[in-house]
């Protein structure tokens, strides 16, 4: 009888093991014909990684590859922005120095002995890419450039993004590397965007400023869909030869705000445009 009673256990158990792993294979299955279905149909993914985010609610949409660790390049100027706003007074000014502009890459072509506000360099940073500009406002929080950088890795800490870090201001990786995810970049650019001042800055087509020695500032947006798209709220550009195109746009998808990335791509601002479409409701 015992016996028995051991057979007819373990026959049961095995029974609801393999009842567990159907209801597993469906369940994958479910979530694989899902994201089939919301793939956007005729769109070529030319791009290593890929994120829809809807920017208020922080859901995923479509992705590729959306938490592999990738290079930034300059779309880390999206958290050098936010931890400027969070730590800087916008009407404050600075006398720029040397360091500030010796760096490499994109500059807004700062002089030594300019006097010029962290708003001017927050749309220097974020219309023109200006490395300067990031270097110049992490010299303004502290004379140290890495007391900037933990507090941009602070915000990431907080925030429980964990495929993140960062080494520099500006996304240069010649010497430093900043590497970061596409969710974590997009869900960082959610938090952004909650604020009113940095969502009118990535919105800007232009600025102009004149400083007070009589200096005539002038940024045109290389983000060009901000200039050819109307649904087009704002974004980031940013390349380099390690980490290739990589592209940050948000837009206003029929009242719904969408963030699309991507890194390591090309032909970057047709696959932004096609991606939202699939959106259309």
């Amino acid at each position: 009888m015992v016996i028995i009673i051991k057979k007819n256990l373990s026959n049961f158990l095995l029974f609801i093991n393999i009842l567990f792993l159907i209801s597993s294979i469906i369940l994958i299955l479910n979530y694989k014909l899902t994201f089939i279905q919301d793939l956007p149909t005729n769109v070529n993914i030319t791009s290593e990684a890929v994120i829809v985010m809807d920017s208020n609610t922080k859901e995923v949409l479509f992705e590729k590859n959306a938490h592999t660790k990738k290079l930034t390049a300059s779309i880390c100027k999206v958290l050098t922005a936010y931890t400027a706003l969070k730590y800087l007074k916008l009407d404050n000014y600075i006398i720029v120095n040397e360091q500030m502009v010796n760096v490499e890459g994109s500059k807004i072509y700062l002089e030594v002995g300019d006097i010029v506000s962290i708003e001017t360099l927050l749309y220097g940073l974020m219309l023109r890419s200006g490395n300067d500009a990031a270097t110049a406002l992490a010299l303004a929080y502290s004379s140290n450039i890495e007391d900037f950088v933990y507090q941009m890795n602070q915000i990431v800490k907080s925030l429980n993004l964990k495929n993140s870090f960062f080494e520099n201001p500006s996304g240069l990786d010649g010497v430093t590397n900043n590497y970061s995810t596409c969710y974590d970049l997009a869900y960082i650019m959610s938090v952004a965007l909650k604020n009113e001042t940095f969502r009118k800055i990535i919105s800007a087509k232009t600025y102009n400023d004149t400083l007070p020695n009589g200096k005539k500032i002038y940024f045109y947006n290389k983000h060009r869909m901000i200039h050819s798209d109307s649904n087009v709220i704002g974004g980031k550009t940013g390349y380099t030869k390690k980490a290739g195109r990589t592209l940050i746009t948000v837009f206003n998808q029929n009242g719904r705000e969408l963030i699309v990335i991507t890194m390591d791509a090309y032909n970057d601002w047709n696959l932004h445009r096609m991606l939202v479409q699939n959106y259309d409701e």
